[in-house]
């Protein structure tokens, strides 16, 4: 599962830049708002958003919108 930690910054086209919690990295990423607890809306995720784990691996979203790999 993954919960949102922070909302770093808001797009006028309803993307936002996040902090991400995730159980481990074997969890879908998300792309969408709608695919997040407690966030709605039409817009995505946008490159520069990070997704960390418990066990502090790291992932953060290219200028392409796909997730990178996990450092």
């Amino acid at each position: 599962m993954v919960r949102l930690l922070d909302i770093k910054r808001t797009y006028s086209d309803g993307g936002m830049r996040l902090l991400l919690l995730a159980d481990s990295k074997e969890d879908t990423l998300p792309t969408l708002l709608s695919d997040i607890d407690g966030l709605s809306g039409a817009g995505g995720v946008t490159p520069g958003s990070i997704v960390i784990t418990p066990a502090l691996d790291v992932c953060i979203m290219a200028n392409d919108g796909t997730w990178g790999p996990w450092l």
